[in-house]
């Protein structure tokens, strides 16, 4: 589950609210060290949370992975929670999609 396209795990408080991200690696080295599997909780590990708002553009969400160093990252709702993760590979296939000419699959 670790590999493929999930690098970056929302942490969520009580409601639901984003309140940081746990980067794939960490959880990697985590895995490797089985005497700290019940002395590490996600609050230990995480990160400050960086995420986009579902109504934000698609260039807010690459400006964001570009700065942040991210490949992936939440989208939050009005009320901070998560509905989704956005990956560099879907917003180039988004681009790709509008920018293409109809012929090659494009809108």
């Amino acid at each position: 589950m670790l590999g493929g396209a999930f690098t970056v795990f929302p942490v969520v408080d009580a409601n639901g609210a984003l309140c940081g991200i746990v980067m794939a690696e960490e959880v990697r080295i985590l895995l490797l060290d089985d005497s700290l599997e019940h002395v590490v909780n996600a609050g230990d590990i995480m990160r400050p949370p960086v995420f986009v708002a579902e109504t934000d553009h698609l260039a807010r969400a690459v400006e964001l992975m570009r700065s942040s160093g991210l490949q992936a990252m939440p989208v939050v709702d009005s009320q901070s929670r998560v509905v989704c993760l956005v990956s560099e590979a879907v917003v180039a296939k988004a681009y790709w999609r509008k920018s293409a000419p109809k012929s090659l699959g494009g809108d």
